[in-house]
């Protein structure tokens, strides 16, 4: 509920295909976001975990979909916020901003990975 309150008035994606970014090394990049909203010029990105809440939070995912954000909608870096809900313990993690350097760094982990 909390995480849907604050999507409420933006258009929203539930279970949303994303492709149509550059190539990383000739490979094509597509995925699913679970749950996203776009309000203004800016976008909120939500993936949901089933399990317990893990540490880290260099969650390539979250950079694809920020990538997809950015590219598809030319919505700043500074303006794509990420988070995870715990579905298995009910936690969510605070949003945060996903700027331009975590874009770039999403970038190089496609490449590397």
């Amino acid at each position: 509920r909390q995480v849907w309150r604050e999507a409420v008035g933006g258009e929203s994606w539930i279970e949303k295909a994303i492709g149509g970014l550059p190539k990383a090394d000739g490979y094509g990049i597509r995925g699913q976001i679970d749950f996203a909203w776009r309000k203004s010029k800016e976008a909120h990105i939500v993936d949901w975990k089933s399990g317990l809440l893990e540490g880290g939070h260099d969650s390539l995912q979250l950079f694809i979909y920020a990538l997809w954000a950015n590219k598809q909608y030319g919505i700043e870096p500074r303006s794509i916020f990420a988070r995870r809900v715990f579905l298995g313990e009910g936690a969510v993690e605070p949003e945060r901003r996903l700027g331009l350097a975590e874009l770039r760094r999403g970038e190089a982990r496609l490449v590397q990975d």
